[in-house]
């Protein structure tokens, strides 16, 4: 099988011009620029996707492990911990979203054990006001006599003492230890 193509070169004399060209030839240059325009595209697109796959992983994976990391740390109670990924405008945005609620929780925080040192110091105000600041007793024949003193190991205590006199002529002496 082949192509014939026949070209009219001049009418006066009726010569023509005739090409012949077997099919086999005729998409043999096609076929080797189809192949190599193929094998270009399929090396960029190789490219392309190992610098993509090292730039996501760079930026991205990256960004997401250092997060994380920083967020477990704030996790376990680690309020000093700042999440610093700045590599791009989504991870400033989270980096600085993070690390201002950790702030706010840290101010909260302090905030609400300055109220409990507050409520303890009122409460150890109030208990130590019960409680007999001069304790002692002693009986008039000086047989008999106790002496106590409180101090609790924090701001308030659990314990109570107390005494009074009663009977006749408040000669009968309690003391109260709670």
């Amino acid at each position: 099988k082949v192509l014939c193509y026949r070209m009219l070169v001049d009418s006066k004399i009726g010569t023509s011009l005739i090409g012949i060209l077997p099919f086999s030839e005729l998409y043999q240059e096609s076929y080797f620029l189809m192949f190599w325009t193929f094998l270009i595209f399929l090396l960029t697109s190789i490219v392309i996707f190992c610098i993509n796959s090292f730039l996501i992983k760079k930026i991205v994976i990256s960004g997401i492990k250092k997060t994380n990391a920083a967020l477990q740390k704030i996790g376990q109670g680690d309020l000093e911990q700042t999440v610093d990924v700045y590599t791009n405008p989504e991870f400033t945005i989270l980096s600085d979203g993070i690390n201002g609620m950790v702030s706010s929780l840290r101010t909260m925080m302090q905030e609400r054990m300055k109220k409990v040192e507050r409520e303890l110091e009122f409460a150890h105000e109030i208990q130590m006001s019960v409680v007999p600041g001069d304790f002692s007793y002693q009986d008039d024949d000086g047989s008999f006599s106790v002496f106590a003193r409180m101090l609790p190991a924090k701001e308030v205590g659990g314990d109570f003492y107390d005494s009074f006199s009663f009977g006749e002529n408040n000669r009968k002496k309690c003391v109260i230890i709670a």
